[in-house]
């Protein structure tokens, strides 16, 4: 029976092809760019390589240090942490590993006679936060804090030598020889934390470092794996007590404020407010209302007037007994052929978009966007997640069929004479 259906739903759609159009390019439109929201926000918040570990992780990007004058509080500067403070953290209960790193677009390396290149300086923990993976060699350990070592991704590899098969060369940092010892799998711009074209063991920064010896602050970024069993909202609250207490052995007129924030709120910019992932995202999701039934109230226009049409259609099939749920059977046959017919259009053209628009269209919903950004890497896993397209799919299926569902049980309400003589 639903081969008869879908059969004779072939042939409404060749005989109204205007309508079927019509149907399929709407349901096309809201299917690409929801699931473009969708894969936006996914990108952004959820496990992506290299950052597979975000729901687990909390960073500590700054520390605003306040002092207090004649003319009141102000704030001095932001730092990062210091290497004091980051042995501190690393003691907390809970913490299975705590990654320190800074540089990024914040220092200027030349590399080979190559200006600008990103580098960061970062510690061992650093390649158990963020699942890079190595293409060839290994990662740097604690023995090697203070050796001329350095981890670079496939892209730069291939920029400076034309080949991923790089392990034991040197290259020319600032003037210094580094040994590579790894090769992984390159970032994209979409994970900023831990992006960059080459890693040096963080002991390196501190020659540089004009807060070494402060008890507080100095210059390292700080991302915390907290462990399954413990509460993240704790490891917050001792990693502010910490500071608390370090900051009680500074002078009175000190004030420090750290940015302590779990990935998702990091992203979104939540305020105090907003306390969890779905207040945050609250405001989005009348984004994603609107994208969806404003195309459902059309298209459910449109089924009634064709439904109007077709009343006398409605009223022959049932003085041969049609019961009304043949008659809703076979009008959802037809409006899921032309659905599948518009998700499988919107899919792909949600992913083009994305595709083509990723230097651009990850940025929309920032409240900052770094113009020194490198462009942003789109891959399989991001695109073809089968959660994303699932919910999408299941929400617009959901949606045509009560757009198809509301207007054929009203025209079903008329009786069999009514049906026939309606023209």
């Amino acid at each position: 029976m639903i081969l008869i259906y879908l059969k004779q739903a072939y042939r409404m759609m060749l005989q109204n092809r205007l309508y079927s159009a019509i149907y399929v390019v709407g349901t096309a439109l809201s299917v690409s760019f929801v699931m473009t929201l969708f894969i936006i926000f996914y990108i952004k918040l959820g496990p992506v390589y290299p950052e597979y570990n975000r729901s687990r992780t909390v960073s500590m990007n700054y520390i605003t240090l306040e002092v207090n004058s004649d003319d009141g509080w102000f704030s001095s500067s932001r730092y990062g942490a210091s290497q004091n403070l980051c042995n501190l953290l690393r003691e907390i209960d809970g913490c299975e590993a705590l990654a320190t790193h800074c540089g990024g677009h914040s220092y200027s390396f030349t590399v080979n006679e190559i200006d600008n290149c990103d580098g960061r300086f970062v510690n061992n923990d650093f390649w158990r936060v963020y699942d890079f993976e190595f293409l060839a060699g290994k990662p740097f350990t604690d023995a090697d804090a203070h050796s001329p070592l350095v981890v670079v991704s496939e892209n730069f590899a291939r920029q400076l030598f034309a080949t991923a098969d790089v392990v034991g060369r040197e290259i020319n940092i600032n003037n210094t020889r580094n040994r590579i010892v790894g090769v992984v799998k390159s970032p994209g711009g979409c994970t900023p934390d831990c992006y960059s074209q080459f890693w040096i063991p963080a002991a390196h920064s501190l020659l540089n470092n004009e807060k070494a010896g402060h008890s507080i602050v100095g210059e390292y970024e700080v991302e915390i794996l907290c462990s399954p069993s413990y509460d993240i909202d704790n490891i917050v609250s001792n990693v502010k007590g910490i500071i608390e207490r370090l900051a009680s052995e500074r002078p009175e007129n000190e004030k420090y404020i750290p940015k302590i924030a779990r990935h998702w709120a990091k992203i979104l910019n939540v305020k105090d407010e907003e306390p969890t992932l779905l207040d945050a995202l609250s405001k989005y999701i009348y984004v994603i209302m609107a994208l969806l039934f404003i195309p459902a109230l059309n298209l459910g226009g449109m089924i009634a007037t064709r439904m109007s049409n077709r009343m006398d259609e409605i009223g022959v099939r049932k003085s041969f007994g049609a019961t009304n749920v043949n008659i809703v059977y076979q009008v959802l046959c037809e409006n899921m052929l032309l659905t599948a017919m518009g998700t499988v259009t919107g899919l792909l053209l949600a992913y083009i978009i994305t595709y083509t628009a990723k230097d651009w269209i990850l940025t929309i919903f920032d409240v900052y966007v770094n113009t020194l950004a490198p462009s942003n890497i789109i891959t399989g896993d991001m695109l073809l997640n089968p959660t994303i397209i699932s919910l999408t799919v299941l929400l617009i299926f959901l949606l045509n069929i009560i757009s198809a569902l509301l207007p054929t049980l009203y025209s079903l309400r008329h009786s069999i004479s009514e049906s026939l003589n309606k023209k």
